[in-house]
This record gives C-alpha cells, structure tokens and sequence, in this order.
C-alpha cells in the first residue's frame, strides 16, 4: 500500500465503495494519500481489513489456488509439483 500498488483488496474496495458512507470515505481518502506515516498506514489497513472487500479477496484467492492445484494435477509427481503446490498455500494463507 505505501507503495501505491493496488491490491486485490483495494480494487474490490474501490468498485464497491460508497463515498457517502463516513467510513469508506475516510478509506478512501487515506488510499489517496501518502501512506509513508506508519500511523496512517496502520489506520488504512484496520479500514481495509475490516471491510467486505478483504474477504471477498480472501475468498477469491483461495478459489483460484484451489483451481490452479487442480491443474496440478496433470504434470507427473515430483519436486516441481510439489513446489507449486506449496506456492498455491503460500498464496491463499499469505497475510496483508
């Protein structure tokens, strides 16, 4: 977020905002500024950790991780697989 990259999070944030809402306002304004204050930061990411929006990514994630290990399951045993399967729960349990 310091960075200004837009997560999944933040986009789903973004298209389901509602300016008029006090709380999504102020999430939205801190999206817009400069998140180098720790204390913003920290504040920006109660926000979006609260909102529907991070568990809907959440969910979204976890759905194509368990897609992708389904495709797995196609290449023969092996280190290779096993890595990639490892990268699918490295991905889907990774924390913002």
């Amino acid at each position: 977020l310091r960075e200004g990259v837009p997560t999944l999070p933040v986009l789903i944030f973004r298209a389901q905002a509602d300016p008029t809402d006090p709380t999504d306002a102020r999430l939205l304004d801190l999206l817009e500024s400069d998140l180098s204050d720790d204390a913003r930061l920290a504040e920006t990411l109660d926000l979006l950790r609260s909102h529907p929006a991070f568990r809907q990514a959440e969910d979204d994630v976890r759905r194509r991780a368990a897609d992708a290990r389904k495709l797995l399951t196609t290449l023969p045993e092996g280190p290779g697989r096993e890595a990639l399967d490892a990268l699918c729960d490295l991905v889907a349990t990774r924390s913002v």
